[in-house]
This record gives structure tokens, sequence and C-alpha cells, in this order.
């Protein structure tokens, strides 16, 4: 795993930028949300991801 990539994804976090999170991602990316989390299942492609999981993390956090 490249460290760089990791630690610019973490500062993304941090400053709330998720456009810059989701930079890094590939557009055929799968993202397995675990089962009773919020908005849990499994979400194949990038704006699916975005979509079900970060979105609603922006919009209720």
């Amino acid at each position: 795993m490249n460290l760089t990539i990791v630690r610019r994804s973490y500062d993304a976090f941090a400053r709330g930028d998720t456009d810059a999170v989701v930079a890094d991602m590939d557009d055929a990316i799968e993202w397995q949300q675990a089962q009773g989390l919020p908005h849990g299942g499994t979400y194949r492609g990038l704006a699916e991801v975005r979509a079900n999981v970060f979105d609603p993390l922006d919009r209720d956090w």
C-alpha cells in the first residue's frame, strides 16, 4: 500500500474534503460497508460509493 496515498486520504478526511478523499480511488472500486453500520452494504463504482457512503457522511456528520 502506498503510504503517501493513505496519509493524503486521512488528511482529506480530517479537512472534510470528500473530493480529495475519493480522488485516489479507482472508478471501478468495490466498497463493502459493514452491515450494522449506517449505510451498510456493498457498493460498486465510485459514483455509487460516493452516493451511498461519503455523501451521507458529509450530510450526517
